[in-house]
């Protein structure tokens, strides 16, 4: 299932879809699969291009926050979670 991503305020965002897939939920900004967060909240992940922008950085922080209930600053993600090439990972599936 595709849907596109709803901010804090209750508004779709332009170009940041949410995949639905088998094992969890891809967050894709334009082209990019930019986050990952599996279906049990146990494996979050980045994309290589999670932090390609300011507003990009915003949507990835949501996007976690809305599926794990965690706040994250964006230090934090990128200490907590590895990045990966997230479109090879939704290839798979």
């Amino acid at each position: 299932m595709v849907s596109v991503l709803i901010n804090n305020s209750g508004r779709a965002v332009n170009n940041h879809i949410v995949h639905n897939a088998p094992s969890g939920a891809y967050l894709q900004s334009y082209a990019s699969i930019v986050a990952y967060v599996s279906h049990d909240r146990k494996e979050v992940l980045l994309g290589r291009s999670w932090n390609f922008s300011r507003t990009t950085v915003k949507y990835v922080r949501q996007f976690i926050a809305q599926l794990t209930g965690l706040q994250y600053t964006s230090q934090e993600l990128q200490q907590e979670f590895e990045v990966v090439c997230l479109e090879s990972k939704r290839r798979e599936e």
